[in-house]
């Protein structure tokens, strides 16, 4: 996802800005480009199959209404799921579910990152 490698450390820098920096100095060393599209595959943003963009609009509903631990963020639970896609009148279908979920792993692994 996007956010792993946006995500600005504590020196203001994010990994995706180290990246292009030594994808330059690559590129100036002559590696070719097929090397290059292996290598930084991660720099190219999450691309969402046409017509399922609504999930990652339920998931930041979800999100915006997270509960906060005392070390951070914590994960969405099925209560909080379940309760979202009652009152919206939404039933999501199992991959649906996996997906939010797998952001919101995603999400939880990069805060907890940032704290380290």
């Amino acid at each position: 996802m996007e956010v792993r490698v946006d995500t600005a450390r504590k020196d203001g820098r994010s990994q995706r800005d180290e990246l292009e920096l030594f994808r330059t100095q690559m590129r100036a060393s002559g590696a070719s480009e097929e090397a290059l599209a292996v290598r930084f595959k991660d720099l190219e943003p999450v691309q969402l199959l046409e017509g399922t963009e609504y999930v990652r609009r339920y998931f930041g509903a979800l999100h915006r209404s997270r509960a906060q631990g005392m070390s951070g963020p914590l994960a969405i639970t099925h209560t909080e799921i379940e309760a979202f896609t009652r009152l919206k009148g939404i039933q999501l279908a199992q991959w649906e579910l996996e997906a939010i979920e797998e952001m919101d792993c995603a999400y939880i692994e990069e805060s907890y990152k940032k704290q380290e």
